[in-house]
Parts: structure tokens; C-alpha cells; sequence
């Protein structure tokens, strides 16, 4: 699939990880969430993340350490979640931009996309201030694997011969609640196609890592066995 193909909530750091700043803040503020994040950029909100005011830098903070937070801001680039990657990509080189603020059809905040994201698409994994370290697929027996629940349904779909089908959902863990129709618990397990999946790790009510195991004798997508 190519970056035309891509849809920005497939390669977005989704809004539960986003590491932002209130617009109150000052600059002491700002560098002690920079060192502690380690972070170059950061979103600044008012209220909620629903409501980015701009984009804040510590190129610039570092420059004039007498400034406010609002002087080391730039607008926020808004996008819908279901631009393509591609057209993302070029808009940002065009522009100079380095991040943009994804929005779901409601106008609410659903994730953050960087250059880097969009450019890792293309080349492979280039190292960036939001990269998770853990691993996404791990091999632990010759039917099972542990997989993260941010895995993205279209990386599934390349790497294993069993597609999940839901244009709603774009990632791994997302699908499984869905089948789940619960609040994920760990040891939750439910069987789509010949594949088991089991709930590993919860946090915050979000899947973060899962078993999947393949079956010798699945039935087709019958995703109604759970427990």
C-alpha cells in the first residue's frame, strides 16, 4: 500500500499519548516538559486537547530565554484523519511545517502526525521523539506472537495472511475491543478467523500488547468466541 493509499490514523500518535502544554504555562514551564519528555516540539492547548492554540518549540525557546509561551509559538496545522499520508507529506515540505494536529469528523483532537512519521512510511524507522521503543511483533513460538496493540490493521494485513476487515478501525487493538464489545481486561481472549487473540497488557483502558496464535482448526471469521 502506498502513501496515497495511507490514511493519517493509520501513522498518527493517537491523542492518549499526545504530550501538550497549557496555554497558562510560562517558559519554565515549557523547558522543564522538554527535558523531562524530551521532546523538540509540543502541542499547546487551552481547556482541552480539543482546543491547540499552536505548536510550541524549543529551538526557539532556547533563543530568547526571556520569552513568554506564546512568543516561542506557531500556528497549529489542523488535518482530517482521513487525509492521505501522501498529501500530508507534500503539504508539510511546502510549508516547512514538522507536525500536524489530526482532527476526527466531530472537529476533536484524535492524534498528532510529524514529518518523521510520514517519512518512516517511506524509508523504514529513522528514529524520532514519539518512536515507541517497544517491539511490535515478537515471535514467541512457532503459532504465537506477541504484537502491540498500536500495530496498525493495515501492517497486520502485510503481515499476516488473515485480513481484518473495518474501515471504522485502524489499528490492531481497536479491532479487538470491537470484537471484545467491552472494555478490554487483561486475559481477555476472542477468535477471529483461525486466530486466537488474547489480551496481554491494559492500560488506561487500551490495549497495549496481545497474543495472537494461530489455530489449526479455525471456522471463518466467526469473531464471537470470547471471553
Amino acid at each position: 500500500m502506498g502513501l496515497n493509499e495511507t490514511r493519517l490514523r493509520e501513522v498518527m500518535v493517537p491523542r492518549v499519548d499526545i504530550v501538550a502544554i497549557p496555554a497558562e504555562s510560562d517558559l519554565n514551564d515549557l523547558m522543564d516538559l522538554f527535558r523531562s519528555t524530551n521532546r523538540k516540539k509540543v502541542p499547546v492547548f487551552r481547556g482541552d486537547l480539543d482546543n491547540i492554540t499552536g505548536i510550541a518549540h524549543l529551538k526557539k525557546a532556547i533563543l530568547d530565554p526571556s520569552a513568554s509561551l506564546e512568543d516561542v509559538t506557531e500556528p497549529p496545522v489542523f488535518v482530517p484523519e482521513t487525509k492521505s499520508a501522501e498529501s500530508l507529506l507534500n503539504q508539510l515540505r511546502s510549508s516547512g511545517g514538522k507536525m500536524a494536529v489530526v482532527v476526527d469528523e466531530y472537529g476533536g483532537t484524535a492524534g498528532l502526525v510529524t514529518l518523521n512519521d510520514l517519512v518512516e512510511e517511506i524509508v523504514g524507522p529513522i528514529g524520532d521523539e514519539y518512536n515507541k521503543p517497544e517491539e511490535v511483533v515478537e515471535k514467541v513460538s512457532p503459532d504465537c506472537w506477541r504484537l502491540a496493540g498500536d500495530l496498525s490493521i493495515r501492517e497486520w494485513n502485510e503481515l499476516f495472511d488473515v485480513d481484518l476487515e473495518n474501515e471504522r478501525l485502524s489499528t490492531l487493538g481497536g479491532f479487538i475491543v470491537f470484537l471484545l464489545g467491552h472494555v478490554p481486561r487483561k486475559g481477555d481472549s476472542v477468535k477471529y478467523g483461525n486466530v486466537r487473540f488474547t489480551v496481554e497488557e491494559v492500560r488506561r483502558h487500551r490495549i497495549v500488547s496481545l497474543l495472537a496464535e494461530v489455530l489449526e482448526n479455525g471456522s471463518a471469521k466467526d469473531g464471537g468466541d470470547s471471553r
